[in-house]
């Protein structure tokens, strides 16, 4: 069965209760929802009950709906979360407790993006598990092996500066001996080429613990889909997975765009996990 997870940004909302503003530093930018066969059901009973007393809009008080400050850190203080839904859309509003006038909200969504998946619902693992020990442990290896791929890059790299200016002498004469020149020009290369298999080795090695973390802990793998939303004009998309890879303390999920016919789109679209912070990189 098909896997969806939405990935919605969220905004601050201008509250007048200034005891919401002790919060103000800790505002989720992120909320992840799985698409479950409750939340199925908390919209369709909002529909019914919209078509049939002529209302704008339905508030729910639910429970299933995780608040990020980042992708990597889950905000776990309580949390008073509602699901809006309206006519043709729907979004998620939260405050921290015991507030309940919600101080920020997601973006909006288009209702049939939600009832059109009512046939391909299935359980999923939660992804607030990245701050696991489970996750944590999968991330350390990561960046360990990562590290071991720059060491080795940045050693191929001066060595190819040296191959190059090794290159540049001139042939030796009749009369000096030029073989230890000669010697050291073959052992340059030979590291050369054996540390470019390694290096090929440790990516590959990395883009298995990536998609190794990926199952385990998201339970995304090849073949799911995977719902999000652009950080441009926060546009829906989905795509359906076809590779994982890793760069700079990122993990990218990458696949072909589900289009409306149901079809898939020609172009690749890459959805992005951050990893390891800019700060940890430093």
């Amino acid at each position: 069965m098909s896997k969806k997870l939405l990935c919605l940004n969220v905004e601050e909302l201008k509250c007048p209760d200034k005891s919401a503003s002790y919060f103000s530093n800790y505002l989720p930018k992120l909320c992840s929802v799985f698409i479950t066969q409750t939340l199925f059901d908390n919209v369709n009973r909002a529909m019914s009950i919209l078509s049939e007393n002529d209302l704008l809009e339905i508030v729910l008080s639910v429970d299933y709906i995780n608040w990020f400050i980042a992708v990597d850190k889950q905000i776990f203080q309580t949390v008073n979360s509602q699901l809006h839904v309206r006519s043709s859309h729907l979004y998620f509003s939260g405050a921290f407790a015991p507030q309940r006038e919600p101080s920020f909200q997601t973006t909006w969504i288009p209702v049939n993006s939600i009832k059109t998946e009512s046939k391909a619902l299935s359980k999923i693992i939660n992804n607030a598990l990245l701050t696991s020990p489970v996750a944590k442990a999968a991330i350390a290896e990561i960046k360990y092996l990562d590290n071991e791929r720059e060491v080795a890059t940045n050693r191929q790299d001066s060595l190819e500066v040296l191959n190059n200016v090794m290159n540049s002498l001139p042939p030796a004469s009749l009369f000096s001996n030029g073989r230890n020149s000669d010697d050291a020009l073959q052992a340059l290369f030979l590291e050369s080429k054996q540390l470019e298999k390694h290096i090929d080795k440790l990516e590959d090695k990395i883009n298995q613990c990536c998609l190794a973390l990926c199952k385990s802990v998201l339970d995304i793998g090849i073949g799911d889909r995977l719902f999000t939303q652009t950080n441009y004009k926060n546009q829906n998309r989905e795509i359906v997975v076809e590779a994982v890879t890793y760069y700079d303390g990122t993990i990218f999920v990458e696949g072909p765009k589900a289009l409306q016919n149901n079809t898939l789109g020609k172009r690749n679209e890459t959805v992005s996990i951050e990893i390891v912070t800019k700060h940890e990189r430093c």
